[in-house]
């Protein structure tokens, strides 16, 4: 495929392939031609900026706890018992 047909086909992806590049692009597995095609994308698709901020803000949040559970410091809550506290950590630590 000539490198015209690949960027074209990369600008005319359905949602569905831009919300699969917007994760991988997390991990930093995308190709250049593919970020573009991403940052076009975003430039004009409300929804799918919608779906990287939710992305990321999962991201921010799954780290945040991570950092909690592992320094030992108390989650931030709404007043959860010491109980279930002790629970979701043993959770945590066991996967």
């Amino acid at each position: 495929m000539t490198r015209l047909k690949t960027i074209w086909r990369l600008l005319n992806l359905p949602c569905r392939e831009m919300t699969r590049l917007a994760s991988a692009s997390f991990e930093g597995n995308l190709s250049r031609l593919e970020r573009i095609a991403l940052k076009t994308h975003l430039l004009y698709c409300i929804a799918c900026r919608r779906y990287l901020r939710q992305i990321v803000f999962v991201g921010h949040a799954l780290r945040q706890i991570v950092q909690h559970v592992e320094t030992g410091a108390i989650l931030p809550g709404p007043g959860l018992p010491d109980e279930v506290r002790a629970r979701i950590k043993q959770a945590l630590r066991e996967h």
